[in-house]
């Protein structure tokens, strides 16, 4: 299949390398602590790569940033519990935080949210389930991937806190998805923002390609320093 154009997100290699030029002479300082959280029994290495990019493109400092797995966790509420003991100690008495998550990453962030009560400003997130994830319609090995399941009890129950939600939550989609689904990783009243894979890599395996997706992580880093972003939501993907 041919590569697809997103006319909404300005995003051509050639740009992308100058963007993270020119970021990476000039870093800026954060408005907030940055967590990055990664999917569902991820390694380290998933969110730390993500994070890695980020902090060189925002403001170089390791004290902004915290990356964060949890491969152990079988429940997302587990992930969220986890993830929240190591953000308070090492960030006491913070009041706000941007977060990104990536995959399941995206549905621990708004739990941590919702349910947890982080005071969060904005959560990033980088292909999420937020309406299910096309695997876990058919394999199901844990109560975290039932709960990922498309039409889950657990995934309604968290969408009933977006009508109160007081963070603004930007949700990114790469195509070709068999994981998770493009069409999937917004929830419903939301748009992904989305793009095509353009490496051989990327087509193979799309969700595991979008941690270091230069393209994704420029957008998300502009937002971070406060500059006008490359991408925005309009037409929602048109292919998986």
């Amino acid at each position: 299949m041919a590569f697809m154009h997103n006319p909404a997100f300005a995003c051509d290699r050639s740009l992308v390398a100058a963007e993270r030029a020119r970021m990476e002479r000039s870093p800026v300082a954060v408005a907030r602590p940055v967590v990055v959280l990664g999917g569902w029994r991820a390694p380290h290495i998933s969110p730390a790569s993500a994070e890695g990019i980020l902090r060189s493109l925002v403001s170089r400092k390791t004290a902004d940033f915290l990356p964060l797995s949890y491969p152990r966790a079988s429940s997302v509420e587990a992930a969220a519990e986890a993830a929240m003991s190591r953000i308070a100690a090492r960030f006491p008495g913070q009041r706000d935080f941007d977060i990104v998550g990536i995959s399941m990453g995206g549905l621990v962030a708004r739990h941590l949210a919702s349910r947890l009560g982080l005071p969060t400003k904005r959560i990033f997130t980088m292909a999420t389930p937020h309406r299910g994830a096309t695997l876990a319609k058919f394999v199901r090995p844990d109560i975290a991937a039932r709960e990922m399941r498309p039409g889950s009890a657990w995934l309604a129950d968290l969408d009933a806190t977006l009508a109160t939600a007081d963070y603004e939550l930007i949700c990114y989609a790469t195509l070709r998805d068999w994981w998770v689904g493009a069409r999937n990783a917004a929830p419903p009243g939301h748009t992904p923002i989305w793009l095509d894979q353009d490496t051989l890599f990327g087509r193979s395996l799309s969700h595991f390609a979008i941690n270091r997706d230069e393209r994704i992580l420029g957008d998300i880093a502009r937002r971070l320093r406060g500059e006008e972003p490359l991408g925005r939501a309009s037409t929602p993907p048109p292919i998986d």
